[in-house]
């Protein structure tokens, strides 16, 4: 029997990404509850750190904030309480390379990632070693990713979707529990989704 992924899996979704050695957007604001992407190259990670590290451009990282590793990531909800978060590349924040995301409790004025015109259909559920995917859609879906994420927000898998066609993801050296999903193409993360791996 196919059972179509949840496609509920964040509230809302936005990609922060690096245009040389700057973050772009530098400044976001964001729902409580939404997700963060970082789709960043290789030599730049992001780390929250405290506001006074972050004006005096430094690195050390804030104890209990996020850390997205060199190359990007996600930043789950979990991670991302109500208020300000200051964070740097810290490689490159005495270059100036530093951001600051701002949750609020409210959700006007803020447009949140939801699928008109994608679905993802993913079986079986819950995934022992292999599932499969399959991913429908209104619009040209060439060069999209389908990237997997452990409950930490770090990418553990990527493969090339494949439109209008069943495709295979192996979760056989996953360890067991909640895992998180993106259908991505460039920068935009066009669907999001979860489902659970137990061998």
């Amino acid at each position: 029997m196919l059972l179509a992924a949840s496609m509920a899996g964040f509230s809302g979704n936005h990609v922060i990404v690096n245009s040389g050695y700057t973050f772009s957007p530098s400044t976001e604001t964001i729902n409580s509850g939404d997700s963060v992407t970082f789709q960043l190259a290789n030599i730049h990670n992001a780390v929250e750190v405290s506001q006074t590290t972050w004006n005096a451009n430094g690195t050390t990282a804030l104890s209990g904030g996020f850390s997205v590793a060199f190359g990007g990531g996600l930043v789950l909800p979990a991670a991302l309480p109500v208020g300000t978060h200051y964070y740097v590349c810290q490689n490159h924040a005495s270059m100036g390379m530093k951001g600051i995301l701002t949750v609020t409790g409210s959700s006007s004025g803020i447009a949140e990632v939801s699928c008109p015109k994608i679905s993802v259909s993913l079986y079986p559920i819950p995934v022992s070693n292999e599932a499969t995917v399959k991913v429908n859609a209104q619009e040209d879906l060439k060069g999209s990713n389908f990237v997997i994420y452990d409950a930490g927000g770090k990418e553990v898998g990527r493969v090339i979707v494949v439109e209008d066609q069943q495709f295979n993801i192996s979760c056989g050296t996953l360890s067991d529990g909640l895992y998180l999903y993106q259908v991505v193409n460039s920068n935009r993360v066009l669907c999001n989704g979860k489902f659970l791996v137990a061998h």
